[in-house]
């Protein structure tokens, strides 16, 4: 984790990529609806989408980075494979939890929303982009060899993606004022256990994938029985 702090301060191309686009969507959805007063079922619809779509910018880089500057192999060599997913992992959860608060706070500061359960809301938001940093570095993590992995780490992680936002927005809608204390409470919980899934079973899952068997790259360049090194 210390490593992919280093790295990413010292670039800062996903954070700015994440930031640029999260404020875009902010500016989007503002623009389209100045003259209107949105429902907390729209202001929770939108905030979750901002959040979502800048999770697709930030989490993979953290992954597909290695393999496009062929650094895949070293951090395999140096770190063992479930804990340099641990590490992508955590960070990628810290880095989303700054999108969350920045983008978060311009979305209300902008639309002029009414909370009405801040600390629910605040819960919800963290849950949320916590469950979407797991679901979304595992299938980076998975496609790192494939050809068209940043198409793929996207398209795979849609049904990992598709129950998180269902919850995320039903929890956040609460957060905003509408819908049932139970039902708010129910999307937390099971926004929780999908997160905590997601982050233990990740490095799991990980640890033998990433291994010289499961590397699609290394199997294709490694020789085969009968044939010369």
């Amino acid at each position: 984790m210390k490593k992919e702090a280093a790295c990413e301060l010292r670039a800062k191309h996903g954070l700015y990529a994440s930031l640029l686009f999260g404020f875009l969507a902010v500016a989007t959805v503002v623009f389209s609806t100045f003259d209107q007063r949105l429902n907390p079922s729209l202001q929770a619809a939108f905030l979750c989408v901002i959040l979502v779509f800048g999770s697709l910018v930030a989490v993979p880089r953290l992954f597909i980075v290695e393999a496009d500057q062929g650094t895949f192999d070293l951090l395999r060599t140096l770190i063992p494979p479930g804990a340099a997913y641990a590490g992508k992992l955590l960070f990628a959860v810290f880095q989303l939890w700054v999108l969350a608060i920045l983008t978060g706070a311009i979305f209300l500061v902008m639309s002029n929303a009414e909370v009405a359960h801040p600390l629910f809301l605040i819960m919800a938001v963290l849950l949320f982009t916590a469950g979407i940093a797991g679901a979304l570095s595992l299938c980076s993590a998975l496609v790192i060899g494939a050809t068209n992995r940043w198409v793929l780490a996207g398209v795979i992680a849609m049904p990992l993606l598709f129950p998180m936002i269902f919850m995320g927005v039903g929890a956040v809608r609460y957060g905003f004022g509408s819908g049932s204390l139970q039902a708010g409470q129910s999307n937390l919980m099971a926004m929780l256990a999908y997160s905590v899934l997601m982050l233990v079973a990740g490095p799991l899952v990980i640890e033998s994938v990433w291994d010289d068997r499961g590397d699609p790259v290394a199997s294709k360049t490694a020789p085969q029985n009968g044939e010369r090194s």
